[in-house]
C-alpha cells in the first residue's frame, strides 16, 4: 500500500471516529432534553395536582383553630408593642432625649467614653463660647479620634450589667489605645452604635414635634358620647397610628443600620479605613447585611418590648381596658374571617383548591356570632363581662 493510500485510509477513519463521536454527543444532547422535559413535566403535573387537590379537612380545622388562638395573643401584643412606642414618643424631647430613651448618641460621652454626660456639658460650659465648645467638644471630621477626658469607669460603672446602655467598657475602652490597626475596631463600634442610635432618637424627635408632642392620651378617657372627637382620635392613634410606626421603625432602623455599616469605616479612621470599609462593602453585598438584618432588627424588638416596661404596662393596661370592646371585637371578626375562609372555602385560589365544608354554618355560628352576641349582650348590662369604669 502506498503513502497516498495510507493517508486516505487513514482520513477515512478518522472520518468514521469523527462521525461517531458526533453521534454520541448528540444522543447524549438528546437524552438531556427529554429527561429535562420530563422532568418538567412531572412539576407541571404535580403542581396542577396541588391545585386541583381541595385542602383536606384536617388541615382546615388546624388552620382555622391555630389562626383563631394566635389572633388572641398577636391582638394584645400589638396594642403592648404600640403602648411601648408611644411611652418613648412621649419623652423624645429636650437636649438629654437620647438619655431618657436610653439610646446614647454622643460619642463623646458613655458609654463611648469614660465621661458622663453631665461632666461633659459642665466642661463646655466652661469653654468661651457655646459654638466653640460644640464644634470641639461634638464634632470631629476625620483623622485619629481624641482621647478620652477622664480614666476610670469607678465602682458605679463596674456595677452595671452587660446589657446597660450606659456601661463603658469593652470594647470601647480600646479606642485609647495607639496602635491604629487596635482602636480602628472600637472606634468603629463608637461610630455605628451611636450613629444608628442617633438616627433612631432623631425620627422620635421629628414625630413628638409634629404630633406625639401635643397628643394626650387623657383626652380619650370617658363616654364616646361626650368626647367623641377625643376619643376618635385617641382610638386611631393607639389603632391604626403607632402600629404603622411600629413598622416602620424596622425600615429606619434598617436604613441607619445600613448607612452605619459603611460610614463607621470611614468616620474617625485611619488605616483601619482600608479593611473595615471593603470589609462593610463585602458584608452588605454578599453577607446579606447581616448585622443589620440579624442584629439590629432584633434588638429593635427587645427594645420595644423591655425598656421601660413598667411605664409602657401602665399604658398597655390603661388602653386594654379603655378601648376592650374594640378589641374583643376585632378578635372575633377576625375568627368570623378565617372561619369563613377555610370552613366555608372563602380562601378558594387558583394556588389552592378550598372547598365548603357542610358544618360552616355551625362553625360560623360557635365561632364568631356567639361571642359576638355575648359581647354585645356584655356592653349593654345584661352581663358582668365589663366593669362600667373606665382607668384613665
Amino acid at each position: 500500500m502506498g503513502l497516498v493510500d495510507k493517508i486516505y485510509e487513514d482520513g477515512k477513519y478518522a472520518s468514521k471516529a469523527m462521525g461517531k463521536l458526533i453521534g454520541i454527543k448528540k444522543n447524549r444532547m438528546d437524552n438531556k432534553r427529554r429527561q429535562e422535559a420530563e422532568k418538567a413535566k412531572k412539576e407541571a403535573d404535580k403542581k396542577k395536582k396541588v391545585k386541583e387537590d381541595p385542602m383536606s379537612r384536617g388541615k382546615k380545622i388546624f388552620y382555622t383553630i391555630f389562626i383563631c388562638l394566635a389572633s388572641i395573643i398577636s391582638i394584645p401584643f400589638s396594642v403592648y408593642l404600640s403602648s411601648s412606642l408611644l411611652n418613648k414618643l412621649k419623652k423624645a424631647k429636650g437636649n438629654n432625649a437620647d438619655l431618657d430613651l436610653k439610646l446614647p448618641s454622643n460619642s463623646e460621652t458613655k458609654p463611648y467614653a469614660e465621661i458622663s454626660r453631665q461632666a461633659w456639658n459642665l466642661k463646655k460650659e466652661k469653654d468661651n463660647t457655646a459654638f466653640s465648645s460644640s464644634v470641639k467638644e461634638s464634632s470631629q471630621t476625620g483623622g485619629r479620634r481624641k482621647k478620652r477626658i477622664q480614666r476610670g469607669g469607678g465602682i458605679e460603672n463596674d456595677v452595671k450589667t452587660f446589657t446597660d446602655t450606659t456601661k463603658y467598657g469593652f470594647p470601647y475602652n480600646l479606642a485609647d489605645n495607639d496602635n491604629p490597626l487596635i482602636n480602628s475596631f472600637p472606634i468603629y463600634f463608637i461610630t455605628f452604635f451611636s450613629f444608628v442610635r442617633g438616627f433612631i432618637v432623631s425620627a422620635m424627635e421629628l414625630l413628638n414635634d409634629s404630633y406625639f408632642k401635643n397628643f394626650q392620651p387623657e383626652k380619650g378617657s370617658g363616654s364616646f358620647s361626650s368626647n367623641t372627637g377625643d376619643k376618635m382620635l385617641d382610638f386611631a392613634t393607639i389603632a391604626f397610628i403607632l402600629p404603622f410606626l411600629v413598622i416602620c421603625s424596622h425600615f429606619i432602623i434598617y436604613i441607619a443600620g445600613s448607612v452605619g455599616l459603611f460610614w463607621s469605616g470611614i468616620n474617625n479612621q485611619s488605616i483601619g479605613m482600608f479593611w473595615l470599609l471593603p470589609c462593610a462593602i463585602i458584608t452588605f453585598l454578599f453577607g446579606g447585611n447581616w448585622p443589620t438584618t440579624h442584629f439590629l432588627l432584633p434588638m429593635g424588638v427587645i427594645y420595644l418590648l423591655s425598656s421601660d416596661y413598667i411605664n409602657s404596662l401602665d399604658i398597655f393596661r390603661k388602653y386594654m381596658k379603655r378601648y376592650k370592646f374594640w378589641w374583643l371585637f376585632l378578635i372575633f371578626c377576625i375568627w368570623g374571617i378565617n372561619i369563613w375562609g377555610f370552613m366555608g372555602g372563602g380562601f378558594n385560589s387558583s394556588y389552592k383548591k378550598i372547598t365548603r365544608e357542610h358544618d360552616f354554618m355551625t362553625w360560623i355560628i360557635a365561632g364568631c356570632g356567639v361571642p359576638v352576641v355575648a359581647l354585645i349582650i356584655g356592653i349593654i348590662g345584661f352581663g358582668d363581662m365589663f366593669s362600667s369604669y373606665d382607668l384613665v
